[in-house]
């Protein structure tokens, strides 16, 4: 595989229609969907009963503060739902412009994103078939260990031995089999992916089934795994140094932006409108720039991977009528 050439006609793809970066940045929605940061602040009675519209009324805020904490969670789970099915679509929509465009044909925001609904069910059923036997696999190895460490403690509060020395009596190899097994599933969550990879790819251009298509992508991976295992790694090379050109940008943006509001407040002074108005557009510009990044990066990954499915299959899509619009949008 001559792989210069394979990056430089993905980048024509991705930069030269510009409706991909927007297909990208679509696609990027639902990897990025998370609840911010690990933090959280476990708030007791004292607490709630130390704040002064809350004195006395304890009984009748803490159900309403409970149902409003269960309405939040549902109503983020929903948009959680929406913003996966959303990249499903898109990243679909990406493989289909992709080739199309490759093939010196022509395809529009509104063909990929068309393609991609209508093979939204396919999707749903493939990422169900591949991921969840995983996730569950995860969540019985994390049972397993949470089982193990309950019975150690029990075990040695029924003996009257401490609990700390019962966990190190059992903690060495507990943790050695945890790792083991936890690596063994990285791999094969690992080897997953990439089956995946074009698994979706066979899915979308040559209409196989949810089956069909992983059977697909396993053929294609496994005879032609070395040219695979080369583009992953300079896949991840690309990452790696595009990781390190934001940080190069971003960290100064932020410095910048952040710099003399900190000064103020490390010096106890107030602060004013126009260190909370750079603070602000500095965010903004950082967020911006940050999608428009991810956007660009997220297109021209799958292009990539999309047209080495094509040159791995070397077959071309059956002329079946379709009409694709002239202009990007």
């Amino acid at each position: 595989m001559d792989y210069g050439n394979l990056l430089r006609r993905s980048w024509q793809v991705t930069w030269q229609y510009k409706f991909m970066i927007l297909l990208g940045f679509l696609a990027s929605l639902g990897s990025g969907f998370s609840n911010g940061n690990g933090s959280s602040y476990r708030a007791n009675a004292n607490d709630l009963q130390s704040v002064p519209f809350l004195d006395g009324n304890m009984d009748a805020v803490l159900p309403a503060l409970g149902a409003l904490a269960m309405g939040a969670f549902c109503f983020l789970f929903i948009l959680g739902i929406a913003f996966w099915l959303l990249k499903l679509v898109s990243e679909a929509g990406l493989i289909d412009a992709a080739y199309h465009l490759d093939s010196g044909q022509e395809s529009s925001f509104r063909t990929a994103m068309s393609t991609g609904w209508h093979k939204l069910g396919s999707l749903v059923g493939l990422n169900i078939l591949l991921f969840w036997p995983l996730a569950l696999l995860a969540l019985l190895i994390a049972a397993l260990l949470g089982v193990s460490v309950v019975g150690a403690i029990g075990g040695a509060a029924y003996s009257g031995q401490e609990a700390l020395g019962a966990l190190a009596g059992v903690g060495v190899g507990l943790i050695a089999l945890f790792c083991c097994l936890m690596c063994g599933l990285i791999l094969l969550g690992l080897a997953v992916g990439v089956v995946y990879t074009f698994a979706q790819r066979a899915l979308v251009l040559e209409d196989q089934g949810v089956v069909g298509s992983i059977r697909r992508g396993w053929h294609v991976v496994r005879d032609n795994l070395s040219e695979v295992i080369i583009l992953l790694i300079l896949f991840l090379l690309i990452g790696l140094a595009v990781g390190i050109g934001v940080a190069v940008i971003m960290i100064p943006l932020g410095i910048f932006s952040v710099g003399p509001t900190a000064v103020r407040l490390f010096a106890g002074e107030q602060v004013g409108g126009f260190e909370i108005a750079l603070m602000v557009l500095g965010f903004l510009v950082m967020a911006v720039l940050g999608a428009a990044i991810r956007s660009i990066y997220t297109s021209f990954h799958s292009s990539a991977f999309t047209l080495a499915f094509k040159d791995f299959t070397e077959k071309q899509l059956p002329d079946v009528g379709k009409e694709f619009p002239a202009t990007d949008m």
